[in-house]
């Protein structure tokens, strides 16, 4: 039997050999969910963009007033460091996925809490000083934030559900941090950090999803294969592309003129056209002729009407 000896231990051959397998194993770990975290964090910073958009809206009509809602951060981090980073006085809100299995969560801090218990109550412009930190959560506290929780995985399972259906269903809610172990401790987790703001006050929340949990999810809208068509960019694409704004450039005549003419003009000179109501105009986009119109009018205005496209 061969013995290795180091400055803290002497280690047998194979004691050394199990150690270096699980060195090995622990960089290919680290690999993998590296690899894994620069793969999804596109996607996931379009589908988080899709949810507070989502969400806003749907906090608009919660609380009966305008909310801005924005994504302060996506990082990839240990389950075991992210969950000291959350607030002991907020409230958290354990989802399942459904019907692939796995956990995730969602964490409110003490103002957003108490933001939108007093939204829900009715009260508006209450004073943050008159919180007391250490004051425990109340029954009614506690079954509007169910509320809310429930409103928030409704629109994160719409934003994820584009080929099969997902939802992130309603678990359970705790009040303490530490009990909201969703997964081993080393396991690895997308971290999100999301701001809310309603009238002139703010609060934040977390979103915790670990790999796993993902990874069912993106198993059903992200191809594996290069040649494989993706419904999920495909449908996205398509969305944006129909929330997109252009203008559109209506060329009514075109005319020789010499500068001694073009200086003279005055408020209510007259500019002869060479076009007759019947003629024909080009509507164009960015310098690209789109369509030619006939001009007429609608009411007050001019309008025109678009009789072929330009291929």
């Amino acid at each position: 039997m061969k013995v290795i000896e180091t400055n803290a231990h002497v280690w047998t051959e194979s004691e050394a050999h199990s150690l270096n397998i699980k060195s090995v194993k622990r960089i290919e770990d680290l690999y993998s969910n590296t690899a894994i975290a620069l793969r999804r964090l596109p996607y996931l910073e379009i589908i988080s963009d899709r949810f507070v958009r989502k969400l806003a809206s749907s906090f608009r009509g919660l609380a009966n007033d305008f909310a801005v809602v924005t994504v302060e951060m996506i990082t990839s981090e240990r389950l075991d460091e992210v969950i000291p980073s959350l607030s002991n006085t907020s409230l958290t809100g354990i989802f399942r996925l459904d019907p692939q299995g796995g956990l995730g969560m969602m964490c409110l801090d003490q103002k957003l809490v108490y933001l939108f218990v007093d939204m829900l109550l009715g009260g508006r412009h209450a004073s943050l000083n008159a919180i007391d930190e250490n004051r425990g959560y109340t029954s009614i506290e506690r079954n509007l934030i169910e509320r809310v929780f429930k409103v928030m995985f409704a629109d994160f399972s719409e934003v994820f559900d584009v080929d099969k259906p997902v939802e992130f269903v309603f678990e359970r809610l705790e009040v303490n941090t530490r009990f909201a172990m969703i997964d081993k401790p080393t396991a690895s987790v997308f971290h999100i950090k999301v701001k809310v703001e309603l009238e002139d006050r703010s609060g934040f929340f977390d979103i915790v999803l670990p790999f796993g949990t993902i990874e069912h999810v993106f198993a059903n809208i992200i191809p594996y294969q290069l040649l494989e068509q993706d419904p999920f960019w495909q449908k996205t694409l398509l969305s944006e592309l129909e929330e997109t704004s252009f203008t559109l450039e209506v060329v009514l005549d075109q005319t020789d003129k010499f500068l001694s003419d073009v200086m003279s003009w005055k408020k209510g000179s007259e500019i002869t056209l060479l076009k007759s109501p019947e003629s024909l105009v080009t509507i164009s986009c960015e310098g690209k002729s789109m369509f030619t119109a006939k001009i007429g009018h609608r009411g007050p205005r001019i309008a025109v009407s678009i009789e072929e496209i330009i291929p």
